[in-house]
Parts: C-alpha cells; sequence; structure tokens
C-alpha cells in the first residue's frame, strides 16, 4: 500500500505536468482533450481521498516510515490541490474564450 501512495504521487506529478502543457497551449482547439481530462480529475476524487487516508492510518499506526509518509501526504494534497486550481482556471479561461 506504501508503494502505491508514492506511486500516486508521481501520476499526480504527471497530471499537473499534462495539465500546465494545456493551460499554457490553445486548447480552444481542443475542448474534447480538455473535457476528457475534466472528467478524469473528477473521477480521481475518490482515489486521492483514499491515498489519503491510507497514509493518515499508517501514520496512527505509528509505521516506521510515518516521517516520509507524512512528506508525501503533504506532496500529495499539495498537488492535488494545485492541479484542481489549473484546472478550473483554464475552464473559465475556455468558458470566457468560448
Amino acid at each position: 500500500m506504501l508503494s502505491f501512495s508514492f506511486r500516486f504521487v508521481e501520476e499526480l506529478s504527471l497530471a499537473s505536468q499534462m495539465l500546465f502543457i494545456f493551460y499554457t497551449c490553445n486548447l480552444v482547439s481542443f475542448p474534447q482533450t480538455f473535457d476528457t481530462f475534466l472528467s478524469g480529475l473528477s473521477a480521481s476524487e475518490g482515489r486521492v481521498s483514499a491515498c489519503l487516508s491510507s497514509g493518515r492510518a499508517l501514520i496512527a499506526e505509528k509505521n516506521p516510515e510515518s516521517g516520509r509518509i507524512q512528506v508525501k501526504l503533504d506532496e500529495t494534497q499539495q498537488l492535488w490541490e494545485d492541479l484542481k486550481e489549473l484546472a478550473h482556471a483554464r475552464q473559465e479561461v475556455s468558458l470566457l474564450s468560448g
């Protein structure tokens, strides 16, 4: 389960990078691509929550890697918030230009 959490942080980081590329490119030409991305983002909310809950449970159980787990939890939470914020900003730009 711990490796899943670390892998998930890497996936969130990649998603953030992809969104940044979407954000900086002119996606007015590709609204369907962005809509698909937004759908995937919404569908991932539960996965992120489960990941964070699993990490908190490991810390509560006094896992020997608690410090490292907490760092990854903080990183995951920040990446997720950044990703949602960028997606929301991109959606607003899309609505204003469309």
